[in-house]
């Protein structure tokens, strides 16, 4: 139980993560009915919230509040904004967001055409990948922390190579996304590429 407790009376509702022994195939908002191994008894059921957890750090989960936001949602937009914020990475995929949120991939871009506190990768009508203004924030910050600390380490070169900032920075985004994060931070006036150095 993601708030912390350590067994639920009959019919008491409660935010859980399952852990699995082998995959399933679950998308957010599917429904599911937990049996016990006879199948003959029902232990219960619920809603698939967000499918792609990792497993909580903490007893009671700091996630608990954007879950609640999620499973309380009234729109499409409303449910992607939960998800960006649950999600381990600062920037996610179009295509990630659409299988969290059971949605097609247009529907994601049209929900999220007109949300102000989003950062679109790149910039334009049909983005790749977002990130919550606050992600943003804290991925922009880093990129800061890391280039100015190589500049004090060595501070003859030119620049970091732009393979070691991706791999310090955020090595889960595939290179093209990365050269698109580096081109927004770029063009906010951050950071300055030349060539291969940040």
């Amino acid at each position: 139980y993601l708030d912390g407790r350590d067994e639920l009376a009959a019919k008491e509702p409660a935010t859980v993560q399952l852990a699995l022994r082998e995959p399933l195939a679950a998308f957010g908002g599917d429904r599911f009915i937990l049996r016990e191994q006879t199948a003959r008894k029902t232990i219960g059921g619920g809603v698939v919230l967000y499918p792609f957890a990792t497993r909580p750090r903490q007893r009671v989960d700091p996630r608990l509040s954007t879950l609640t936001r999620l499973r309380e949602a009234g729109d499409a937009a409303e449910r992607l904004a939960a998800l960006l914020d649950l999600q381990d990475g600062a920037v996610v995929t179009a295509p990630a967001l659409a299988a969290a949120a059971n949605l097609r991939v247009d529907d994601v871009h049209a929900a999220l055409r007109d949300g102000d506190s989003l950062v679109r990768l790149p910039d334009g009508g049909r983005p790749d990948a977002y990130a919550s203004a606050e992600r943003w924030r804290a991925l922009r910050d880093a990129a800061v922390s890391r280039v100015a600390a190589f500049h004090e380490q060595a501070p003859r070169r030119e620049g970091m190579e732009m393979e070691s900032l991706h791999s310090q920075l955020a090595p889960d985004l595939p290179a093209k996304l990365f050269r698109d994060v580096l081109a927004r931070l770029e063009s906010e006036g951050t950071l300055r590429r030349a060539g291969s150095l940040v």
